[in-house]
């Protein structure tokens, strides 16, 4: 993490209440971007930027693309891209949350559910 402690935020997230959340808590951000298209993900997270924080939802509305195709796609990845990117999973899908945090940890990769209801009542 920057000494500043403001930090380069991508979220992957398609609610617009929460998109408002987001904005509202990071307002301090350097950089807080947001998309619901899994392939733009990917595509923001292969450049040569690095993110520091990347809150990743599961069910975007695209099917049959997901939050998960982001989580695979870094999985693939020797850490080449973004090795230190954080990853938060607020998806509510209690199927899918705990998932992508397994599949992303057994990548060695660091990352933690936590769905949205109890992200946000713990700011």
């Amino acid at each position: 993490m920057r000494p500043s402690g403001l930090w380069n935020i991508l979220v992957v997230e398609d609610s617009e209440e929460r998109k408002v959340w987001f904005r509202e808590q990071y307002k301090d951000a350097d950089e807080l971007v947001f998309t619901d298209d899994p392939d733009e993900a990917i595509r923001l997270l292969s450049r040569e930027k690095e993110w520091d924080v990347l809150f990743l939802d599961h069910d975007l509305g695209r099917e049959p693309k997901s939050g998960r195709n982001v989580t695979l796609w870094l999985c693939e990845q020797p850490r080449a891209h973004q090795k230190d990117v954080y990853t938060l999973v607020h998806s509510v899908n209690v199927v899918s949350g705990p998932k992508i945090e397994r599949e992303m940890l057994a990548a060695g990769r660091p990352c933690r559910w936590l769905p949205f209801y109890i992200l946000a009542s713990k700011v």
